[in-house]
């Protein structure tokens, strides 16, 4: 199939399994259309997505990672606080405040979830989401990435793609696709 790769955003986030790297070989095995809705059930970082976003009148993303649903909502709906929070933690970056945000995660606004989400995956070694078995963060720091710079513009750039975008915390199995619909599945590895 033949697709014009768009000049869409990258991902605001980074994250294992993302396929960023191959999303122009993904586009070239697209089977042709024509579609009329896209699901992703396991978004992730929504590579993919990003890039095929124009083709699609309606989209709907979902996963059952609750904290990336809630940064979906977030960069969708409010990315300029999501974003002046991003700059505040961004300020006062050092290794002992990154734990500290790390391990004071929670909250009741979901703007500051989300910045705290972005940042952590931002200046985590190579970006790993990972838990506890209690369900509290065992990301690890590391000083050697974050661009401050591209990822408020990024920020931007993907909220305007998400106007419009029915974003769900959801298993798989609930998505309900009608013929002509396109579904991309990238589940999650298992362990072997």
């Amino acid at each position: 199939m033949s697709i014009a790769i768009s000049n869409e955003p990258k991902p605001f986030l980074h994250w294992v399994g993302g396929k960023r790297r191959i999303v122009s070989k993904l586009i070239e095995h697209l089977p042709s259309g024509p579609y009329y809705n896209y699901y992703e059930p396991f978004l992730g970082g929504g590579a993919l997505f990003f890039q095929v976003r124009h083709l699609f009148k309606q989209c709907f993303l979902s996963d059952i990672n609750l904290d990336l649903i809630t940064s979906y909502h977030a960069v969708k709906k409010n990315p300029n606080e999501v974003n002046r929070l991003l700059n505040l933690y961004h300020k006062n970056h050092s290794e002992n405040y990154y734990y500290k945000i790390r391990d004071n995660y929670y909250s009741n606004d979901p703007n500051d979830i989300t910045a705290k989400f972005i940042y952590l995956n931002k200046y985590s070694f190579r970006g790993i989401y990972r838990l506890n078995r209690d369900g509290t963060s065992a990301q690890t720091f590391s000083d050697k990435r974050y661009l401050k710079l591209h990822i408020c513009s990024r920020i931007n750039k993907c909220s305007n793609l998400l106007a419009g975008v029915s974003i769900c915390a959801m298993d798989f199995s609930f998505i309900e696709p009608q013929q002509n619909d396109f579904v991309y599945f990238d589940p999650p590895y298992h362990e072997s």
